[in-house]
Protein backbone atom coordinates (compact mmCIF):
# COMPACT_ATOMS: atom_id res chain seq x y z
CA UNK A 1 0.00 0.00 0.00
CA UNK A 2 1.14 3.50 -0.75
CA UNK A 3 1.87 5.94 1.40
CA UNK A 4 -0.53 8.56 -0.42
CA UNK A 5 -3.30 5.95 0.01
CA UNK A 6 -2.56 5.01 3.88
CA UNK A 7 -2.49 9.23 4.25
CA UNK A 8 -6.35 9.00 2.96
CA UNK A 9 -7.38 6.90 5.67
CA UNK A 10 -9.33 8.26 9.08
CA UNK A 11 -7.62 6.86 12.26
CA UNK A 12 -10.35 5.12 13.97
CA UNK A 13 -10.68 7.14 16.96
CA UNK A 14 -10.78 10.07 14.88
CA UNK A 15 -13.91 7.99 12.87
CA UNK A 16 -15.65 7.33 16.00
CA UNK A 17 -15.79 11.41 17.03
CA UNK A 18 -16.38 12.17 13.76
CA UNK A 19 -19.43 9.93 14.14
CA UNK A 20 -20.15 11.08 17.29
CA UNK A 21 -20.35 14.76 16.72
CA UNK A 22 -23.06 13.92 13.02
CA UNK A 23 -25.04 11.33 14.98
CA UNK A 24 -28.64 12.09 15.66
CA UNK A 25 -31.29 9.84 16.88
CA UNK A 26 -29.89 6.39 15.12
CA UNK A 27 -29.34 3.75 16.91
CA UNK A 28 -26.11 2.70 17.44
CA UNK A 29 -24.58 -0.87 17.78
CA UNK A 30 -21.19 -1.61 18.66
CA UNK A 31 -19.11 -5.19 19.36
CA UNK A 32 -15.40 -5.29 19.91
CA UNK A 33 -12.97 -2.37 19.48
CA UNK A 34 -15.73 -0.19 19.22
CA UNK A 35 -17.81 -1.62 22.37
CA UNK A 36 -14.46 -0.26 23.76
CA UNK A 37 -14.06 2.73 22.47
CA UNK A 38 -17.69 4.20 21.80
CA UNK A 39 -18.82 3.95 25.45
CA UNK A 40 -16.04 7.09 26.08
CA UNK A 41 -17.96 9.46 23.42
CA UNK A 42 -21.49 8.47 24.26
CA UNK A 43 -24.07 7.15 26.92
CA UNK A 44 -27.12 7.72 25.01
CA UNK A 45 -29.64 5.39 25.89
CA UNK A 46 -29.97 4.27 21.94
CA UNK A 47 -26.53 2.77 21.77
CA UNK A 48 -26.64 -1.05 22.45
CA UNK A 49 -22.93 -1.84 23.84
CA UNK A 50 -22.65 -5.63 22.50
CA UNK A 51 -20.32 -7.95 23.89
CA UNK A 52 -17.03 -7.03 23.08
CA UNK A 53 -15.67 -10.63 22.82
CA UNK A 54 -19.13 -11.05 19.87
CA UNK A 55 -16.84 -11.23 17.09
CA UNK A 56 -19.00 -11.04 13.66
CA UNK A 57 -22.25 -10.74 15.19
CA UNK A 58 -22.87 -6.88 15.56
CA UNK A 59 -24.45 -6.68 11.69
CA UNK A 60 -27.04 -9.68 12.52
CA UNK A 61 -28.32 -7.56 15.65
CA UNK A 62 -28.25 -4.69 13.53
CA UNK A 63 -30.52 -6.00 11.42
CA UNK A 64 -32.75 -7.23 13.60
CA UNK A 65 -33.20 -3.85 14.97
CA UNK A 66 -33.27 -2.46 11.65
CA UNK A 67 -36.29 -5.06 11.05
CA UNK A 68 -38.34 -4.62 14.65
CA UNK A 69 -37.93 -0.58 14.58
CA UNK A 70 -38.34 0.19 10.35
CA UNK A 71 -38.56 4.40 11.24
CA UNK A 72 -35.52 4.23 12.99
CA UNK A 73 -31.78 4.35 11.81
CA UNK A 74 -29.61 1.74 12.73
CA UNK A 75 -25.79 1.93 12.57
CA UNK A 76 -23.43 -0.72 13.01
CA UNK A 77 -19.97 -0.30 13.65
CA UNK A 78 -17.81 -3.17 13.04
CA UNK A 79 -14.32 -4.65 12.50
CA UNK A 80 -12.88 -6.20 9.35
CA UNK A 81 -12.08 -9.01 10.87
CA UNK A 82 -15.31 -9.35 12.72
CA UNK A 83 -16.77 -8.73 9.56
CA UNK A 84 -15.12 -11.55 7.76
CA UNK A 85 -15.76 -13.71 10.74
CA UNK A 86 -19.86 -13.39 9.29
CA UNK A 87 -19.74 -12.64 6.02
CA UNK A 88 -22.87 -14.02 5.10
CA UNK A 89 -24.89 -11.63 7.14
CA UNK A 90 -23.67 -9.03 4.62
CA UNK A 91 -26.02 -11.08 1.80
CA UNK A 92 -28.89 -12.24 4.56
CA UNK A 93 -29.06 -7.57 4.86
CA UNK A 94 -29.57 -7.41 1.20
CA UNK A 95 -32.22 -10.10 0.77
CA UNK A 96 -34.11 -8.52 3.36
CA UNK A 97 -33.98 -4.99 2.07
CA UNK A 98 -33.52 -2.85 5.21
CA UNK A 99 -33.37 0.55 4.08
CA UNK A 100 -32.76 2.08 7.89
CA UNK A 101 -29.55 -0.01 8.22
CA UNK A 102 -25.44 1.35 7.92
CA UNK A 103 -22.61 -1.24 8.53
CA UNK A 104 -19.27 0.92 9.26
CA UNK A 105 -16.63 -1.39 8.29
CA UNK A 106 -13.31 0.11 10.13
CA UNK A 107 -10.37 -1.69 8.32
CA UNK A 108 -7.06 -2.67 10.39
CA UNK A 109 -6.06 -5.85 8.90
CA UNK A 110 -5.79 -7.37 11.98
CA UNK A 111 -7.88 -9.89 14.14
CA UNK A 112 -7.23 -6.77 16.94
CA UNK A 113 -8.79 -8.66 20.38
CA UNK A 114 -7.85 -12.21 19.42
CA UNK A 115 -3.69 -11.37 19.29
CA UNK A 116 -3.42 -8.76 16.09
CA UNK A 117 -3.17 -11.69 13.45
CA UNK A 118 -3.37 -10.67 10.07
CA UNK A 119 -6.95 -11.15 8.37
CA UNK A 120 -7.15 -12.17 4.65
CA UNK A 121 -8.30 -9.17 3.81
CA UNK A 122 -5.20 -7.44 4.95
CA UNK A 123 -3.33 -8.04 1.86
CA UNK A 124 -5.79 -6.80 -0.18
CA UNK A 125 -6.16 -2.91 -1.17
CA UNK A 126 -9.77 -2.01 -0.94
CA UNK A 127 -9.50 1.81 -2.40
Amino acid sequence: MSTAMTDRRMPFLEALRVLHELRREQLVVTTMGSAREWPRLSQSPLDFHYLPSAMGHAPAIGLGFALAQPEREVIVLNGDGCTLMGLSVLVTIIAAGVRNLTVIVFDNGIYEVTGGQTTAGGAIDVD
